[in-house]
């Protein structure tokens, strides 16, 4: 269930970013719906030497999402910040907060991809205006 609602949070934020602002192109939304797949796929592969750590010793007291998502998650894991100590983990509260960094890092990336990708094809306009500019004054030149 919680694999679902990862998806789910990376399509609306792919939906969010794609709407904001001026329509895009075909090949950056090719390029910003990779990075999307590409953080689903790093979020929800199991880290085998973070699941040897915790050994199923997953605390009780967290959320189901946080709890689900213990030993996974890219950049950081909740496993990552929680304290461990007598042999057990003491959860401190700020294990959630793993995921919404998570979150920002998918963000961040999406909107640097946008602005990017963005850049280069208006780059190509202007370059291409600007070559057609300087070929007509070239011509009136001549005349």
């Amino acid at each position: 269930m919680v694999d679902l609602w990862v998806v789910a949070v990376a399509i609306v934020t792919l939906f969010f970013i794609v709407r904001r602002g001026p329509s895009i192109h075909l090949l950056t939304a090719l390029v910003l719906a990779l990075l999307t797949g590409a953080w689903v796929g790093a979020n929800l592969r199991r880290y085998p030497e973070r699941e040897d750590f915790v050994g199923g010793a997953v605390p009780p007291e967290l959320d189901p999402i946080t709890r689900a998502m213990f030993s996974r998650g890219w950049p950081l894991a909740p496993v990552m910040i929680c304290l461990f100590h007598g042999m057990r983990f003491r959860p401190s509260g700020l294990e959630g907060i793993t995921l919404v960094i998570d979150w920002l890092v998918l963000v961040v990336s999406l909107a640097f991809a946008r602005f990017v990708c963005e850049l280069y094809p208006r780059w190509q306009i202007r370059r291409k205006r600007g070559a057609d500019h300087s070929l007509d004054g070239e011509s009136t030149q001549k005349d």
